[in-house]
């Protein structure tokens, strides 16, 4: 990660960190087993892995987790969305949550924490770019 990712990536934790643990989180069984959202309560946020957090940024607000709890794991799934391009969920997953999250309806540091994350790449490939935009027309950026 280059140090301006690095900087964007602390500045998301630090804007989400009052954002308390979930106690609970709600889902289909068929979507997300017991045991995955056990590890997701008892691991620290930024200890949670790639794969034990993939079930549920793939399903939230579909068949699992509600506002609170996503606002919770945001800053980890940020962080994996951005240096970890093979991830599932894709990046346009994730606008479709942070759309219907109503993202531009929070508090104005977490809105420019998000955005900080999601500059359309100079240099990159019109696909690359096209799906960066796409995941802000997802997320309500433009509206």
């Amino acid at each position: 990660m280059t140090s301006a990712l690095t900087e964007v990536v602390e500045n998301v934790y630090a804007v989400f960190a009052s954002v308390p643990r979930p106690r609970k989180i709600e889902g289909c069984p068929c979507c997300i087993e017991d045991k995955e959202v056990d590890v997701l309560l008892a691991k620290p946020l930024r200890e949670i892995s790639p794969q034990e957090l993939s079930s549920y940024a793939s399903s939230v607000f579909l068949t699992v987790g509600c506002e609170e709890d996503f606002h919770y794991f945001l800053p980890r799934i940020l962080e994996i969305t951005v240096t970890d391009p093979g991830w599932w969920p894709h990046i346009e997953v994730t606008g479709r949550a942070l759309g219907t999250a109503q993202w531009l309806k929070w508090p104005d540091a977490e809105k420019k924490a998000f955005e900080a994350t999601t500059p359309v790449p100079s240099g990159k490939t019109f696909l690359r770019t096209a799906i960066v935009l796409l995941c802000w027309i997802l997320a309500g950026r433009f509206r």
